[in-house]
């Protein structure tokens, strides 16, 4: 009888010690930085220097081509990181390219995988930065299906979130 009691006590302590561990544990996976999205919108113009929280850029061009089957936008943009980058919510990350899309309001918006020198050459966003890769201005193209675009409900837009300690600030341009 004694045995069985204190066979109990034990199992009801290690599961409350279980259960303790595997709470802390929760707590500490999920206790990263909360983001909280999109805080504000920052129309700007072309030819503009937009200096933003570590980070400074100018748009240079921006061309939109509408074809048979899909609208492309060109952009073509100078950057200059001033602080730490934290690109697409990874803390040091310098690929500035995941925080920029083609905005097609209430329709398909989408981001470009690929980012070009002034010489046209294909350059790597993650080290577009660095002190080697610095040939700016960058070239940008985006394209979004002609269907999504002829339903579009406001005026396309370029837009950038630029990352703010625990929110985003988006910066657009109007393209039309």
């Amino acid at each position: 009888m004694k045995n069985k009691k204190l066979l109990w006590c034990l199992a009801i302590l290690v599961a409350v010690l279980v259960g303790c561990a595997g709470f802390y544990r929760y707590q500490r996976v999920n206790a990263r930085l909360r983001q909280n999205g999109v805080t504000q919108e920052v129309v700007f113009h072309k030819k503009e220097w937009v200096h933003a929280y570590h980070t400074s850029f100018i748009i240079h061009k921006a061309e939109v081509q509408k074809t048979g089957r899909e609208v492309k936008a060109t952009i073509q943009l100078s950057i200059k990181q001033n602080g730490q980058p934290n690109y697409g919510m990874k803390k040091n990350n310098q690929d500035f390219l995941t925080n920029m899309f083609l905005n097609n309001p209430y329709g398909i918006s989408n981001q470009s995988n690929n980012i070009y020198d002034h010489n046209q050459r294909r350059v790597d966003p993650s080290k577009a930065l660095t002190k080697k890769l610095y040939k700016q201005p960058y070239t940008i193209y985006f394209t979004i299906p002609r269907s999504s675009y002829e339903l579009r409900e406001q005026k396309l837009r370029f837009s950038f979130l630029v990352p703010v300690k625990n929110h985003f600030v988006k910066y657009s341009l109007l393209l039309e």
